[in-house]
């Protein structure tokens, strides 16, 4: 899933079969937040990344944009001192006191989360990177699954899981196979 955030399709060992981007002649959006800068308008930064949504959505609805976080880009927003500043006053700096890391918040018209998703630890999303989705858009993010590589499922609307047994030589016990192949995509950049 995060890969079809990313636009890109992984392989098990972490390797890019497909980045949907080159196949397509696509350039993805990018925003740099500059947030080891203190002077940085982290407002006017949502607001860019709201306007390019709205752009390359056109006229399909959405309820709101959300903001996965690496770690290094989570901790340099949350000490930020625009967002320090906005959130002082806000329940007497209870959002200062608090531990964000949980919750996320929202700024500027986007929510934030920290995303800890990683294998191996080897993060899904890189630390200084942050990923904004749309919410809300009907059909925007598609999960498809494909038949099994067995002869009877030739032609076949794909399961969520297919499993299989098989005699062992002698009678010996049975052999599990067990497969799921889904495709997790994103229907628009």
């Amino acid at each position: 899933r995060v890969g079809a955030i990313q636009g890109t399709v992984l392989d098990a060992d972490g390797s890019t079969i497909y980045n949907w981007f080159t196949e397509f002649g696509l350039t993805q959006d990018s925003t740099d937040f500059l947030l080891g800068t203190t002077t940085t308008d982290l407002k006017l930064k949502s607001t860019t990344i709201i306007r390019n949504m709205e752009s390359a959505l056109g006229a399909a609805p959405f309820s709101g944009i959300k903001v996965f976080c690496g770690d290094t880009f989570w901790d340099k927003l949350v000490s930020h001192s625009k967002v320090e500043a906005a959130y002082e006053r806000w329940q007497d700096g209870q959002f200062l006191r608090d531990n964000q890391l949980e919750t996320g918040f929202p700024y500027g018209g986007l929510f934030f989360e920290r995303y800890r998703g990683n294998i191996g630890g080897s993060a899904w999303i890189a630390a200084a990177d942050a990923y904004a989705i749309p919410l809300g858009v009907p059909g925007l993010f598609q999960h498809i699954m494909a038949p099994a590589d067995f002869v009877e499922t030739v032609n076949s609307r794909g399961m969520a899981i297919y499993a299989k047994q098989e005699r062992m030589k002698f009678d010996k016990g049975i052999e599990l196979h067990t497969q799921s192949n889904p495709l997790m995509i994103a229907t628009r950049p």
